[in-house]
C-alpha cells in the first residue's frame, strides 16, 4: 500500500501540533536532566553530543541534503534509500574505528579533553542513532509523508518522558542512564518510521534496484556535492572550535554552562525545523519543475512566519530566563543567566540561517553557498579565539568563556545569515529592503509586548508573588498584545486576514483529528 502525498498546509499543521508536544517533553527534559546531572556531568554530555555531531558531519561532505534533494525529486526514490542505508552503516564502523584507533594510540585526551572512552562510546552510539531516526523522517518529508511521521515521532517522546520520570524517581538518573533512554528512544522511533516507510509505503521508498542506480546516483551526488566539498570539511570544525576551547580552557561546568543555554534555546527551534524540510521539498520541487515563482512564494512565506514566532518565543525566554533557570535549574547554574539571556535570541539566526540555507541547496546553487560559507567563516575562527582566549595566553584574548562564544553565535551569526537570506532575495527577484521593514515592525511590536512583560512580572514580585507564577501569569498579556498586533497587521507574518483565519481552522481541525475528535 503506497500513501498519498499530503497538503503543505495539512503536514505543517500536523508538524506544528506534534512539536507543540515535543516542546512539553522538551521542557520537563530541560528542567530535569541539567538539575540532576550538575554543571559538569551535564557540560560533559553536551560536550560528548557536540563531539559526536562534528565527527559525523566530517564523514557525510553533503550526503545527507542529497538523499533528501534527490529523494524529494524522486517519486519512487527506493535504490537511493538504499544506496544511503550502505553509507550509513559504513559511516558508523568508521566512526567506531576512529575513536578505537585514537584509544589504542592513547591520544583520546586529544579529541576529547577530560573524557572516559566508555562515554565517548555510548554518546556517540546514541547521537548516531538520533540522527537515523531524523533522516528517516526526512525520508517522510521527501515524499509528502509528513503525518504518520509525526505521529511516531510522538511516541518517540513519550517514551523519553516515561523513561525519565520512571529514573527520576527512582534517583537512578545519570550521564550513563540518561544516554541509553535517548538511545532506546531513538531505536523506537527508527523501528517504527522503517516499518512506515519502507514497508507499507515500499514502493515509494525502498523498492528498487540498486545496482543499476548506484552510478547515476553517485554522478547527481558529486555534481551537488563537489562545491561544498571543502565548506563541509571545514565548517564543523569551525563549530567545534568554540565547545573545544570551553572544555580545554574552562572545563566541564562552564561547559554545562552553555550545554543549559544551547539546550533552551533549542525549544524553540523546534517549529522552525519542523518546517525547514517542509520548505526544502516544496523548493526542489518546484525548481526541477521550473516553477521558480511557486519556490519564490514558499520562501517569503515561511521566512516571514517562522521569523516572527522565532523572535516571539525567544524574546519571551530572554525575560523570563533569570527566573527560570534559578526555579527550574537551579542555583548552581546562576552563572549561566547571562549566557541564557543572550542565547535565547540564537533560535533568530537559526531559523533565518536554516531557510536561507535549505533554499539555496534545494535550489542546487551549492557553489553559491560554498563561496558565501568560506567568506564567512574567516572572521568568525579569529572572533572565536578574541573571545575566549584567556588574557595570559600567547596571543591574549578577552576570556569570556561561554558569554564568549554567546556572543560570536548570536551578535556574528545574525549578520551571517542576513547575508544568505539577501542573496536568496535577489535570486527569486523579490524585494528584500521591503521584507527588512517588516522585520523591523515585527521587532518594534514584540519589544512593546516584552516591555510590558517584563514590567507586570516584576511588578508582581515586588507585591510578594514568588518569581515563576509572577511569570506565567504576565505571559497571556504578553501573547495577548502580539495577538492583536497581529489581527491588525497580519502581514507582520505572511498573510493576510482571510488567510490567518483559513490557517487557523486548518490548525484547529488537525490538532482534533490528531486527539481523535474528528
Amino acid at each position: 500500500m503506497t500513501s498519498k502525498p499530503e497538503s503543505i498546509r495539512s503536514r505543517y499543521a500536523a508538524t506544528l501540533i506534534a512539536q507543540f508536544f515535543q516542546m512539553g517533553v522538551s521542557l520537563v527534559v530541560a528542567g530535569i536532566v541539567p538539575r540532576v546531572l550538575g554543571p559538569a556531568s551535564y557540560g560533559n554530555y553536551t560536550f560528548l553530543v557536540g563531539a559526536s555531531n562534528t565527527l559525523r558531519s566530517f564523514l557525510e561532505p553533503s550526503v545527507q541534503q542529497a538523499f533528501f534533494t534527490f529523494s524529494a525529486q524522486d517519486r519512487e526514490s527506493g535504490a537511493l534509500s538504499k544506496l544511503y542505508s550502505l553509507f550509513l552503516i559504513g559511516q558508523f564502523i568508521v566512526i567506531l574505528f576512529v575513536i578505537g584507533m585514537s584509544a589504542v594510540a592513547g591520544i583520546t585526551h586529544w579529541f576529547w579533553p577530560g573524557q572516559q572512552l566508555d562515554q565517548i562510546v555510548l554518546l556517540t552510539a546514541m547521537e548516531w542513532m538520533m540522527f537515523l531516526a531524523l533522516s528517516l523522517r526526512q525520508l517522510g518529508d521527501s515524499k509528502g509523508l509528513t503525518v504518520r511521521s509525526q505521529v511516531i515521532n510522538v511516541l518517540a517522546s513519550l517514551v523519553t518522558l516515561v523513561g525519565l520520570a520512571s529514573l527520576t524517581v527512582f534517583k537512578a538518573l545519570n550521564l550513563y542512564t540518561y544516554a541509553l533512554l535517548n538511545l532506546s528512544a531513538a531505536l523506537v522511533a527508527c523501528v517504527s518510521l522503517s516499518y512506515y516507510l519502507l514497508s507499507r509505503n515500499r514502493t515509494l521508498c525502498w523498492n528498487g534496484n540498486l545496482t543499476g542506480h548506484t552510478k547515476e546516483y553517485l554522478i547527481r551526488w558529486w555534481s551537488y556535492a563537489a562545491p561544498l566539498i571543502a565548506l563541509e570539511y571545514y565548517l564543523p570544525l569551525v563549530a567545534y572550535i568554540s565547545t573545544y576551547l570551553i572544555q580545554l580552557w574552562y572545563g566541564s561546568s562552564e561547559q554545562g554552562y552553555f550545554g543549559l543555554a544551547l539546550r533552551w534555546s533549542g525549544l524553540v527551534m523546534i517549529f522552525s525545523t519542523s518546517a525547514i524540510m517542509i520548505v526544502w521539498r516544496e523548493i526542489a520541487s518546484a525548481i526541477a519543475a521550473g516553477d521558480q515563482a511557486w519556490a519564490a512564494k514558499v520562501f517569503v512565506r515561511f521566512n516571514g512566519a517562522l521569523f516572527f514566532l522565532a523572535m516571539v518565543l525567544s524574546t519571551a525566554l530572554a525575560v523570563g530566563s533569570p527566573t527560570l533557570v534559578l526555579t527550574i535549574a537551579g542555583e548552581q547554574y546562576r552563572a549561566a543567566i547571562p549566557v541564557m539571556v543572550l542565547m535565547a535570541f540564537y533560535p533568530l539566526n537559526q531559523t533565518l540561517g536554516q531557510i536561507s540555507v535549505a533554499s539555496l541547496k534545494a535550489a542546487g546553487r551549492t557553489r553559491h553557498y560554498r563561496n558565501l560559507g568560506l567568506l564567512l567563516s574567516i572572521p568568525d575562527v579569529l572572533i572565536t579565539y578574541m573571545l575566549l582566549a584567556p588574557p595570559t595566553a600567547a596571543i591574549p584574548g578577552l576570556g569570556w568563556g561561554a558569554m564568549g562564544v554567546a556572543v560570536r553565535m548570536v551578535v556574528y551569526g545574525l549578520l551571517s545569515v542576513l547575508v544568505y537570506e539577501w542573496t536568496n532575495y535577489r535570486f527569486y527577484n523579490q524585494d528584500y529592503g521591503t521584507a527588512l521593514i517588516g522585520k523591523f515592525q515585527a521587532v518594534a511590536l514584540i519589544g512593546i509586548a516584552a516591555l510590558v512583560y517584563w514590567g507586570l512580572q516584576s511588578m508582581q514580585v515586588q507585591w510578594g508573588v514568588m518569581p515563576i507564577i509572577a511569570l506565567v501569569a504576565a505571559a497571556p498579556v504578553y501573547l495577548g498584545l502580539i495577538g492583536i498586533g497581529v489581527w491588525f497587521a497580519p502581514g507582520l507574518i505572511g498573510m493576510n486576514r482571510e488567510q490567518l483565519l483559513f490557517n487557523a481552522g486548518v490548525v484547529r481541525r488537525k490538532a482534533w483529528a490528531l486527539i481523535g475528535r474528528e
